[in-house]
């Protein structure tokens, strides 16, 4: 359906907030692709849904999503989709787990990996 190009705002909202609930990698792209909206509002749900679906800590987009900010996800998107080619979610959990040796900057993800598994189990 996302593909398609054909959705009104509150279907593609209705994706992005409710399609994390699965905790699948394979819907990153359409994070990645939500996230460069020219929609507020649908970069806004981009960048919520994408923290929930990584089981992170879920950040108040209650004043937007800047440009900035929608490009440093895009960039943490891009990194932890490679690096998904090699390992599980899982395994990138916890105080000083880097996603990528050598990579630009190492995604952390916020929360304590205990919480984080029982959010993906």
């Amino acid at each position: 359906m996302w593909r398609t190009g054909r959705l009104e705002t509150p279907q593609s909202l209705a994706i992005l907030l409710g399609a994390p609930v699965h905790h699948d990698p394979a819907l990153l792209p359409v994070y990645r692709e939500a996230i460069e909206s020219p929609t507020p509002r649908i970069r806004q749900a981009a960048a919520y849904g994408y923290h929930d679906l990584i089981g992170d800590r879920l950040p108040d987009v209650s004043a937007g999503v800047s440009g900035r900010e929608a490009a440093r996800l895009a960039a943490e998107m891009d990194v932890l989709a490679e690096t998904l080619r090699r390992q599980p979610l899982v395994a990138m959990l916890g105080p000083g787990a880097a996603l990528e040796r050598g990579a630009p900057a190492a995604i952390v993800l916020g929360r304590r990996p205990a919480a984080v598994r029982a959010r993906l189990a």
